[in-house]
């Protein structure tokens, strides 16, 4: 039954168009015994051997990195450095910081304990390398066995520092050993190398002390094996320097941890491997744009951003800074992504290939400290709590931030480098309603053909969803969206849309995008706007020209149970409410269908499929549908301001 709320909203339709421990007594043994050189002869460095030296890809005209005097300046850094251990990420300060500050910050003194809780599992298991398996083409397998290793050799490493307790040590130095006796995939377990690398640099720096001269020169050489082929394939143009996105932050950050190690040894090919790391990482931190945005979806923004940290605080930990790197406004804006895109409920607007978790993310807390933004801090403490920090949480700890400064910050943003507008009410209050729509471009890497896709949660329920991550099929499919379907046709590889509106104002928050690319020789003109009046409700408005005769769907996914009254339909999930409205075009009737065999997954098919059809005239055409949730303790307006997308900047100004 419809209800009081029910007999409201068709009056509208009529109306209007972790525990603490002790680290002293334990003694650190110290093993001072210098690694054999493992280098090998390398060429003159290009930057000296005039117009005959081999070239390095062409960088964007912004690089940092494009000058000899920054060439000068990293070598005099790197040259005139004397590696001392631990150096790389962590140093010996900031141990014994850490050490001090745990034992009156009951916050960090509990993250240490859930990682020393981590190192424990790790007890009693068979080294993660031996899960390492050599294939022909990219293993999922492997590329889990590099983080698994990653993941014990941080904690165990960690540990070891903080406590002195020298079983960790040996822990790690098991899963190190042998993962660095593992044959590398070469061009295409590329990923897998690269985590794999970083955990060894790791292992070597952080575990330096416990490590024999033979376990130091095995790494070593593991590690040397790594970076030359990553030099290989950035002077080969891989494919990621073309498409800087997370495969490009994973492999340059690795590089540059594994160079830092090996200069313990080799400082000439320490140097080959970060004058092309620098550059090429640079290309991936200038994807993030100018306000933070990631067109992969929060998942590999996630991804990227991480590793981007991972090689900046190296830089800075061992040569004293990034060399310019950090100038760039998209990563002083990044931590954004995680507090507006990932939300309260860190339940993140899972567009493109993402999942919906938006899980602990330590860059955070390094970005804030970076950038002064304390805001993150809190966002991500309040994430370590729900779900528990990583070994880098309580290398990169800071106890600055509240949940004021996040309250101070504006709730909505327009990431335009990453073709989302996220809409919310608030950014501390779970149940506050939120939305998002989707632009960008169609068809890069990890991107789907979803342009127009939106969003909407309310009462801490996800209203309108997106199935999340790429799955080779059904969720691919532009029908698998919620958005306008013409002709029942995917829409187009490598076009874009672009914001052409967008407020902040927490009063009514939108986001308008031109969309006219998606189809091709059958939609002349399709702007898409969707914006949350009072911050309660939300309506999504579509303005299109298509050919006349063209078949038009209006398509909404939902895990809500649905009753259908004619134009209006009641969801309902968890106990809680949403009444849509279809305002027009007059007459449209929804239709609900469970998604069925059509989805991959059983959960998918679970969803019901809300859509409502009607024929393209040929002329400038408005689709407008409300959206309402039944707040307990608020009725929606009687009626609403209605106006073409190109005046939405009049909603409540």
């Amino acid at each position: 039954m419809l209800g009081t709320l029910g007999a409201i909203v068709l009056a509208i339709v009529g109306s209007s168009p972790v525990g603490a421990w002790s680290f002293g007594g334990v003694p650190r043994r110290s093993v001072p015994s210098v690694a054999p050189r493992m280098g090998v002869p390398m060429p003159q460095r290009p930057w000296r051997s005039g117009p005959e030296a081999p070239s390095l890809p062409r960088w964007t005209p912004d690089n940092p990195m494009r000058r000899p005097s920054d060439w000068e300046s990293l070598e005099a850094a790197l040259y005139g450095w004397t590696p001392a251990h631990p150096t790389i990420l962590l140093t010996s300060a900031r141990v014994l910081e850490l050490r001090a500050l745990s034992q009156n910050d009951p916050v960090l003194s509990s993250w240490i304990g859930h990682v020393r809780r981590m190192a424990d599992e790790a007890f009693g298991q068979t080294p993660a390398a031996f899960a390492w398996i050599t294939v022909y083409g990219p293993s999922t397998n492997n590329i889990e066995a590099a983080r698994l290793a990653l993941k014990r050799i941080q904690s165990c490493g960690l540990v070891w520092q903080l406590s002195g307790d020298v079983s960790y040590a040996a822990r790690a130095r098991e899963e190190a050993v042998a993962l660095a006796q593992v044959p590398w995939g070469g061009d295409y377990d590329y990923l897998a190398t690269a985590e794999a690398t970083h955990a060894l640099a790791i292992a070597y720096d952080w575990l330096y002390d416990c490590l024999t001269p033979g376990d130091r020169a095995l790494i070593l050489d593991s590690i040397r094996r790594a970076i030359l082929n990553t030099n290989r394939l950035i002077d080969g143009g891989a494919w990621w320097l073309r498409k800087p996105f997370n495969a490009n932050s994973v492999m340059t950050a690795s590089a540059i941890l594994g160079a830092l190690a090996y200069a313990d040894v080799d400082k000439d090919l320490a140097f080959e491997t970060l004058r092309r790391a620098l550059p090429a990482l640079s290309l991936s931190i200038g994807s993030l744009g100018s306000d933070g945005g990631w067109m992969e979806g929060y998942t590999y923004w996630d991804y990227g951003t991480r590793y981007m940290a991972y090689g900046l605080s190296a830089l800075e930990t061992t040569l004293g800074g990034t060399f310019g790197l950090d100038a760039s406004p998209g990563l002083q804006w990044a931590g954004d992504y995680k507090l507006i895109v990932g939300g309260p409920r860190f339940q993140a607007f899972n567009f493109a290939d993402s999942i919906t978790d938006a899980s602990p993310a330590a860059q955070m807390l390094y970005f804030a400290r970076k950038y002064n933004r304390p805001e993150w801090v809190a966002c991500e403490r309040k994430s370590v709590a729900a779900r528990g920090p990583w070994p880098m949480h309580v290398v990169w700890y800071t106890s600055a931030g509240t949940d004021a400064d996040i309250a101070s910050r504006v709730p909505s943003k327009v990431f335009h480098a990453g073709g989302l507008a996220a809409l919310r009410a608030s950014l501390t209050d779970g149940n506050a309603a939120a939305a998002a729509l989707k632009a960008g471009e169609n068809g890069n890497v990890h991107c789907m053909q979803e342009l127009g896709n939106f969003l909407f949660e309310a009462m801490g329920v996800r209203w309108a969803i997106d199935f999340g991550y790429y799955d080779g099929g059904f969720r691919a499919l532009t029908s698998s969206q919620n958005l306008l379907l013409f002709d029942g046709r995917q829409q187009a590889v490598n076009v874009r849309g672009s914001f052409v509106d967008f407020s902040d104002d927490v009063r009514c928050p939108y986001a308008v995008a031109d969309l006219s690319s998606a189809n091709p020789g059958i939609v002349s003109h399709w702007r898409r706007g969707v914006a949350l009046p009072a911050g309660k409700w939300a309506m999504v408005q579509d303005e299109f020209v298509a050919a006349a005769g063209t078949p038009v769907q209006w398509k909404m996914h939902t895990f809500a149970d649905v009753e259908t009254f004619g134009s209006v339909a009641r969801l309902t999930q968890n106990g809680k409410s949403v009444t849509m409205i279809v305002s027009d075009p007059p007459g449209a009737v929804i239709e609900v269908a469970k998604v069925g065999a059509r989805a991959t997954t059983p959960a998918d098919a679970n969803a019901n499929e809300v859509q409502f059809r009607f024929v393209a005239d040929g002329s400038l055409q408005t689709v407008r549908v409300l959206l309402l949730p039944e707040w307990p303790d608020q009725l929606p307006p009687m009626g609403w301001i209605c106006l073409p997308l190109d005046q939405w900047s009049r909603l409540y100004r």
